[in-house]
């Protein structure tokens, strides 16, 4: 009976103090300062309206999409350039737009197409496919259907989801996991 009254008494004072914790500097309608959100930010605890649904049927194209991604990790890439590739960890640079591989610091040997795997592609940690075909856009035509899709341009143009890859070992990877 003790060790239940112990584990009751421990269990009390984690939720006084998360939920104290949350209340220090989060409070609703009050700007949240360093907290889990910026300083710019206001609260919204317990305050979630999701946002009104469109009857339209026009697409509506997302602000982060994939080609806007990859203009991000391009400046990126390009202000840090000691990165390497994802998977074979090859050291490449850019030549305006394009991504170029050095083999010779790397080791790796192109197998079939010299040219894809001259350049760097921005692969998908999680495959598209793997979100996509949750999607009614994907169902009724696959990626190119989605394109119009906003939530789809969404998760496709993740930066966190993108890695430089060689194209031949992205043409690889394919959408496997």
């Amino acid at each position: 009976m003790e060790f239940l009254k112990k584990i009751i008494f421990v269990i009390a004072v984690c939720l006084a103090f998360t939920s104290l914790s949350h209340a220090k500097n989060c409070r609703k309608g009050i700007p949240c300062g360093n907290s889990c959100i910026s300083a710019n930010k206001t609260c919204r605890i317990g305050s979630y309206t999701p946002a009104p649904v469109s009857t339209e049927t026009k697409p509506t194209i997302s602000k982060q999409n994939f080609n806007n991604a990859k203009t991000h990790l391009l400046n990126i890439y390009k202000a840090n350039p000691e990165q390497t590739t994802f998977y074979c960890g090859c050291e490449f640079s850019f030549n305006g737009k394009s991504g170029v591989v050095d083999f010779g610091k790397c080791g790796y040997t192109p197998r079939k197409n010299q040219a894809r795997a001259s350049r760097i592609e921005w692969e998908h940690v999680m495959p598209a496919e793997n979100f996509g075909r949750h999607l009614k856009c994907w169902r009724n035509g696959g990626r190119k259907e989605c394109k119009k899709d906003s939530t789809f341009n969404t998760m496709e143009g993740d930066l966190h989801n993108l890695q430089p890859s060689i194209g031949e070992v992205n043409g690889d990877r394919s959408n496997f996991r």
